[in-house]
């Protein structure tokens, strides 16, 4: 006996074309829903900032510096690992050029799919979230990259902008605290 379910009847009955160009009449089109092309690159918040100076180093600081360079070096010597010694004369010099650098005017543009720094263009979809690092001066947003090795892009923000920023950054990326890692307090210790 067969099952009534399972036999073949009459096909539905399809829409006649005035149907259809009434079921699409109705569909907005992505203008009508503010949905930007993927190509659109008119930016939603654009800003020019400065970015802070480093505080002057004390003398005691470099002095500091040259002795690790020397302990590292006199280590190298005695275990004759020779690699190193160039490592622990450029490592306090870069360390050093970097910390003396002087402010920097920064263009940022948060843009529909991404943001861009200084005319470089960073994805949205390079980033897995941000957190939020609040001074006196200014807000600094820092995007944390998908790649475990990748660099943080770091946009600073006048108190003026740093609402604007956050409510477009919160629209497209999850907000975390930071997390710190090893770099991080080297760098704070060091204050660069």
């Amino acid at each position: 006996m067969e099952n009534p379910e399972l036999t073949l009847t009459t096909q539905p009955e399809l829409p006649d074309e005035e149907a259809l160009d009434d079921i699409e009449a109705d569909i907005p089109s992505d203008e009508e829903l503010d949905i930007p092309a993927e190509d659109d690159d008119t930016p939603l918040l654009q800003w020019e900032t400065q970015e802070p100076a480093s505080p002057p180093r004390p003398h005691s600081w470099y002095i500091i510096m040259g002795l690790i360079a020397a302990a590292i070096i006199i280590v190298a010597i005695i275990t004759q690992v020779w690699v190193i010694i160039p490592l622990a004369v450029l490592i306090p010099i870069a360390l050093t050029m970097y910390g003396n650098k002087g402010p920097g005017e920064h263009a940022y543009s948060l843009e529909p799919f991404g943001v861009r720094v200084d005319d470089k263009p960073h994805s949205y979809d390079g980033f897995k979230a941000f957190f939020v690092v609040e001074s006196k001066e200014q807000v600094v947003f820092e995007l944390i990259p998908l790649q475990r090795l990748g660099a943080l892009v770091t946009l600073h923000a006048d108190n003026d902008v740093a609402p604007e920023v956050m409510e477009i950054l919160s629209s497209v990326l999850p907000e975390t605290q930071p997390q710190g890692y090893f770099g991080e307090s080297v760098f704070k210790r060091l204050k660069l």
